[in-house]
């Protein structure tokens, strides 16, 4: 459109070889900071982009380490002269969506540079744009956006320096907001709507088009960096069945807060009505729940599995210990690279009972939530 982590937890626990299904859990994250290719490659063919229409229009989207330093590493894409290097998804039909990217325009652009969302594409039709971001060229610094109708909006964005494009994408109720450096660009829109308010479109995301507008000098050049699509889901939420422990005590796991791939701190799972003075552990999965009758109780996450520092709870009266960790300080320790926006992860307390008639331990009952960007 030209306005287009097996493991050991403790003595006689090892987790290899417990088996269970993994819950399908739908599209996941996809990012691309373009640090995966060589300076000076064409786009089209590489990590799943394209061109539209699967056809070279003048210039293809390049890998690029300069004139402009990166947002993210060292490589982003450069695009320029009326070509539209594009991105497909599938799968993206129901749930909630946060898509990111860095765009930097020079103060020399002379031509239209584009975000555009389509909820339709097939190369050569039909297609369906959700929204539309006109960066107008010219020196003026001026940015329009089409969401749901024509000119929903405007505004400027800065030259000559790297600033994010956020869309939080409901599909589920059919609802959605653009956001250009946290500042909201225009009001909550219809998905399925199009761009100009024209309907026809259906609830899905099913392509990113990255479009430089017009033909002009070499200087008219757009980058683009750090992409990612990301689910991001509701509220975490408990399941599975505690084991009692030797004194009665049903062991509950908790929370307070949210996770955050990017917070440092602010999201807490917990653990009350513990053994006192016992050693313990949260350990979790990213592949997914079960619930396989082990060590008299439950293991209520599939492996492999990933063990956090040992705690202790402490306490006096019976029932009364307790655990506690900041997750989302864990996930910026980066001891676990893996977990980024998007990730689902189900995790339970484990903890020593040496009274306990079945086997010396305890379990929880397990948490599932997903890390938000």
């Amino acid at each position: 459109m030209a306005n287009r982590m097996s493991l050991w937890l403790g003595a006689g626990l090892v987790l290899a070889g417990f088996s269970g299904a993994a819950r399908a859990q739908g599209p996941g994250p996809w990012s691309d900071s373009f640090e995966a290719y060589a300076v000076g490659s064409t786009m089209p063919g590489q990590g799943g982009w394209e061109e539209w229409d699967s056809q070279i229009h003048v210039n293809p989207g390049i890998v690029a380490s300069t004139p402009v330093a990166a947002q993210h590493g060292t490589k982003y894409m450069m695009v320029q002269n009326d070509a539209d290097t594009i991105r497909q998804f599938t799968g993206y039909t129901s749930g909630k969506y946060r898509l990111t990217g860095w765009m930097y325009l020079p103060s020399t652009l002379a031509r239209p540079a584009y975000w555009l969302v389509l909820n339709t594409y097939n190369h050569f039709g039909p297609y369906n744009w959700s929204v539309q971001i006109v960066f107008n060229g010219n020196n003026s610094g001026m940015w329009i956006v089409d969401a749901g109708s024509p000119g929903t909006n405007s505004g400027t964005y800065p030259k000559d320096q790297w600033f994010e494009i956020r869309m939080d994408i409901d599909l589920t109720s059919d609802v959605a907001e653009i956001y250009l450096d946290n500042v909201l660009m225009a009001p909550p829109f219809s998905w399925q709507n199009g761009v100009f308010g024209q309907g026809g479109g259906v609830l899905s995301i099913a392509c990113l088009d990255d479009y430089a507008g017009g033909t002009s000098v070499p200087t008219d050049e757009n980058y683009f960096d750090n992409h990612t699509l990301v689910p991001i889901g509701g509220g975490p939420s408990t399941y599975c069945t505690a084991k009692t422990s030797s004194s009665g005590c049903v062991p509950a796991i908790g929370f307070a807060g949210s996770p955050s791939a990017s917070a440092g701190s602010g999201f807490m799972v917990t653990a009350s009505q513990i053994e006192i003075n016992k050693f313990g552990l949260f350990f979790y999965s990213k592949t997914g729940q079960q619930a396989n009758a082990f060590q008299g109780g439950f293991l209520c996450a599939v492996p492999p599995l990933v063990r956090t520092p040992l705690q202790s709870s402490g306490g006096a009266a019976a029932c009364s210990g307790n655990y506690g960790m900041d997750f989302n300080a864990f996930i910026a320790s980066g001891k676990d690279p893996a977990l980024v926006a998007g990730v689902t992860v189900d995790g339970q307390y484990w903890f020593r009972d040496p009274a306990s008639p079945s086997f010396p331990t305890g379990l929880t009952n397990a948490l599932d939530f997903t890390i938000n960007p």
